[in-house]
């Protein structure tokens, strides 16, 4: 599997009530090339692991150059 098929969409956080409170979740990727979905469930802060995976979303559109707005160069 090419090492960039999973970054079609950022990153999505599921909580429900009670996992909020108790600060876990899940975070869900979902693939570009078909319906294949990776989830990262039961984590501890969630939303941090949404965020770094979210950036690298970002940094595999920008070394595919399918975002149009100039990416920074780090």
């Amino acid at each position: 599997m090419d090492e960039n098929a999973f970054v079609e969409k950022a990153p999505v956080l599921k909580q429900g009530p009670p996992a909020d409170l108790m600060g876990i979740g899940t975070v869900v990727i979902q693939s570009r090339q078909d319906d294949a979905v990776i989830q990262f469930r039961g984590l501890f802060d969630p939303e941090d692991v949404k965020q770094k995976a979210s950036g690298r979303v970002d940094e595999a559109a920008c070394l595919r150059n399918e975002r149009g707005d100039g990416c920074d160069s780090h």
